[in-house]
């Protein structure tokens, strides 16, 4: 008995917050927490709706380019049948957001993707289209970087694939973070792709079968803005209406494709109101 009460007087007394204390973090604390909260969701629910406002005025009184009313096709696709003839195979890749950082291991994967393509896959040519670099040093910064862009030059030469015939590289937004000149000391596309070139472009390739269209569309917006201000692409009218000569000159081919770095729905009109057709 003596020790039990020896270790209950030992022991010391449960303390509890004062009265005034709790009183002050309902009155205080627990006001700011619950208004930050509501401010957070607000921000979001702003965003959202800009989002969506966005993609509706893209498609609200919008028309579409329709490669079949733009000319008559006189050539009609050879049928493939049970061999591989009349058949090529080509291979596009975006996104690849290269980044020279050490925890990163997109440059590892890129060298490995480049080496199977042309070891083992060996395609007739190769589309890139865009985000080549991460251009993001830290969380909410952009900023192009050399040393991204070196990494990505390096890998295609160490495996001969830095032939402008075959690697078609064209820019996404990334590419573009903070560029307000393409003759600038920043502006690493124009120095370290292999294309070099922005703006809209035909590509035909020729087969003995027939001849296939690729028209590159450029929207990727310039001056380039930094992150997270880069999301929607801009459609020119100067470029709408050179896209729309470039697809009247495919009425030879057999098939035309259209491509870019942004979806349609994340593409905007130069001038409210004007359909981005």
């Amino acid at each position: 008995m003596a020790t039990e009460e020896w270790l209950m007087d030992t022991v010391p007394p449960r303390r509890h917050a004062p009265p005034g204390c709790v009183s002050w973090w309902r009155q205080t604390c627990w006001p700011c927490m619950v208004w930050c909260g509501g401010l957070v969701v607000v921000v979001a629910l702003v965003i959202g709706c800009f989002f969506v406002v966005e993609a509706a005025a893209y498609y609200e009184g919008n028309t579409r380019i329709d490669v079949e009313e733009t000319h008559t096709r006189s050539i009609r696709s050879p049928a493939i049948g049970n061999d591989t003839g009349n058949t090529f195979y080509f291979i596009q890749v975006t996104d690849a957001h290269i980044n020279a950082a050490a925890e990163s291991r997109r440059a590892e994967f890129f060298d490995r993707f480049v080496g199977d393509i042309t070891t083992w896959i060996c395609p007739s040519f190769v589309i890139v289209t865009g985000d080549i670099a991460d251009s993001r040093p830290a969380w909410f910064q952009s900023g192009q970087r050399q040393a991204d862009w070196r990494i990505y030059a390096d890998t295609l030469s160490l495996h001969a694939a830095a032939n402008e015939s075959f690697w078609i590289d064209v820019r996404g937004n990334h590419d573009a973070y903070g560029i307000v000149s393409m003759g600038g000391e920043e502006a690493y596309y124009g120095k370290f792709s292999v294309h070099k070139k922005r703006g809209n472009f035909l590509l035909l390739h020729q087969e003995s079968f027939g001849s296939y269209a690729f028209v590159h569309f450029d929207a990727v917006p310039f001056p380039g803005p930094a992150y997270p201000l880069t999301f929607f692409g801009v459609a020119r009218s100067q470029r709408l209406d050179h896209l729309a000569t470039l697809l009247q000159e495919t009425s030879t081919a057999n098939h035309t494709i259209v491509f870019g770095h942004f979806p349609l729905s994340m593409i905007s009109s130069e001038q409210p109101g004007s359909p981005s057709r």
